[in-house]
């Protein structure tokens, strides 16, 4: 290895003293984009020695308290970006050998690897190790087109990609959630101010406050006058606010507040 990078430095000085402004624009982003992939594949081999240097202790037996302290003092690194080094380097050794590849092969770069080596590792988790090789081929081709933000984001749905019976039972869990949270947290309370009239708070959800909204808005246009009907043939009209009422706020805890002076005390109801 050590001969092997000896190589590549010198060819690297070599092209240190090639003229660039000689090269036609072709040329240019050719060697852009060789300077890139190699910039990459010498990041794998970094990350590959510092998970060796880590796993054996180098850096402990050299007096130092954690392999990332070590590589701050050595490559003069800021802590931070020492630790996280050591991060990576752990996690590219525990993800699929497809992403290690492909960080090698200078198909991605670090952000995407570390990126797609998150993403694998919880599909593995919610879908098992079939659904999670899928993942990785899906993960690298979309590294051909987003960064490592856009993967990311777009890392969230990849279940949708690879194991659809398992994102399908993954919204539905989310959703029945989603439903028992907003159940929990619905609730009305009514206080009964000194000259009368009545105070709402409380949280609804967006059907409930839909309903609510109908029963007290103003009606668009007043009631027809009709006739009342002969004794024993009337109508029972429900209230909008009562319980029959399709207007009415279900499965809603009310709590009425009444004031101090009043001899009635406060009453919830369900």
């Amino acid at each position: 290895m050590l001969e092997g990078l000896a190589q590549a430095e010198a060819a690297v000085v070599d092209c240190l003293d090639a003229p660039t402004w000689a090269l036609p624009e072709h040329d240019l982003v050719a060697a852009l984009d060789a300077a890139h992939r190699l910039e990459q594949r010498l990041a794998a081999v970094k990350l590959a020695l510092v998970r060796q240097l880590d796993g054996r202790g180098t850096a402990t037996r050299q007096g130092a308290s954690s392999t990332a302290v070590w590589l701050r003092d050595r490559l003069r690194l800021r802590v931070g970006a020492a630790r996280r080094l050591v991060e990576l380097a752990a996690t590219l050794d525990a993800a699929p050998s497809g992403v290690r590849d492909a960080l090698a092969g200078g198909a991605v770069d670090v952000e995407q690897a570390q990126v797609i080596a998150g993403t694998v590792e919880t599909v593995h988790t919610a879908a098992g190790a079939e659904a999670a090789s899928k993942a990785v081929g899906v993960l690298v081709d979309w590294a051909a087109q987003f960064d490592a933000t856009l993967l990311r984001r777009f890392g969230t749905r990849i279940l949708d990609h690879v194991s659809p019976e398992v994102a399908d039972a993954a919204a539905d869990a989310a959703l029945r959630a989603d439903e028992s949270r907003a159940a929990r947290d619905r609730h009305v309370t009514i206080s009964e101010q000194t000259d009368g009239r009545l105070r709402l708070a409380g949280i609804l959800d967006p059907e409930a406050a839909a309903l609510l909204r109908t029963a007290i808005a103003p009606p668009a246009h007043p009631p027809a006058r009709t006739t009342p009907a002969p004794p024993g043939n009337a109508a029972t009209t429900p209230s909008p606010m009562s319980a029959d009422s399709p207007f009415a706020v279900a499965n809603c805890q009310t709590t009425v507040v009444t004031p101090p002076n009043s001899s009635s005390p406060p009453a919830t109801t369900g």
